[in-house]
């Protein structure tokens, strides 16, 4: 090699060994090294600290607990929130009804009622929770009870139509076989009040996104909860419906059928509506009304 190819390859060495010299600065090398490790261990261990601090500190142990159940499976959370349940009663003379409440939803099959029943007691005035409550007996054959319920949930702020067409539901499956009277005359009368169709939102706790994938899973299965009746209903109508107008008798079926149809726009809803009482369940519900 001669001078000339030696001097620039010396050159481009000093330009890459410019920060430890030509000879190379092993020390200085591993100096930096450490440093960077010590950087990045300090940096993950800031963040572990303030997840720590957000899901452990800034709440007590039951609130922590709670919080953290919401986003387990049903299965996870019993445990949890059975412990929950139980800590909170014993430290306050009146527990709170929220944690009951999802205790309930994720209870085994034969302590769902009794979960929702004890809620109902500690707060008589959340409608949402009777609304839950009256679809959770419905679907266990209450249907006296269910009414009940349904008819409470529908005389407390705010104005919502899905309580009295709920009321309707289990009404019709009370009812003495082919008479729908009183059950279409509620749902007349829910229409006439142009009051929204709004759906029990999921518990859940401030702290948590309310966008991702668990909420949008929890806020499905509580209209689907809620659904359940009002898809019974449309059957018993439209059955006996078909039943008597194949037989001739058409009666006041052109009227009735009218009054499904316009149920069924107000679960579709509009595009003023909020944006909270919108979603593809309850829009899927309305178009079957409509289309039957």
């Amino acid at each position: 090699m001669n001078d000339k190819a030696e001097g620039v390859v010396a050159e481009e060495q000093a330009l890459r060994l410019a920060e430890y010299g030509l000879a190379g600065d092993h020390a200085g090398a591993r100096r930096s090294r450490r440093g960077f490790r010590f950087l990045v261990t300090a940096f993950v261990f800031f963040t572990f600290t303030m997840w720590f601090s957000e899901n452990h500190m800034r709440f007590d142990r039951t609130e922590s607990q709670y919080r953290m159940a919401l986003t387990l499976p049903p299965d996870s959370a019993r445990a949890i929130l059975r412990n929950v349940v139980k800590r909170d009663a014993e430290r306050n003379e009146t527990p709170a009804a929220r944690y009951v409440e999802a205790l309930a939803s994720v209870e085994e099959a034969d302590l769902v009622l009794p979960r929702y029943e004890e809620a109902y007691r500690l707060n008589p005035n959340n409608p949402f929770l009777i609304i839950n409550y009256g679809c959770r007996l419905f679907l266990n054959g209450q249907y006296r009870e269910a009414r009940e319920r349904f008819r409470e949930a529908g005389v407390q702020p705010p104005k919502n139509a899905l309580p009295r067409y709920l009321e309707a539901a289990a009404l019709a499956a009370g009812a003495p076989e082919g008479d729908l009277t009183e059950v279409i005359a509620l749902i007349a009368r829910t229409n006439s009040t142009g009051d929204p169709v709004i759906f029990p939102q999921p518990l859940w706790h401030p702290s948590l996104p309310r966008r991702g994938a668990w909420y949008a899973r929890q806020r499905r299965e509580i209209i689907d909860l809620c659904c359940a009746p009002i898809y019974r209903l449309r059957s018993q109508v439209v059955a006996q419906a078909r039943r008597q107008i194949e037989g001739g008798q058409t009666g006041d079926w052109d009227s009735w059928l009218e009054k499904i149809q316009v149920m069924g726009e107000r679960f579709v809803g509009t595009a003023v509506a909020d944006p909270a009482n919108l979603g593809v369940p309850q829009a899927i519900a309305g178009a079957q009304m409509q289309l039957d």
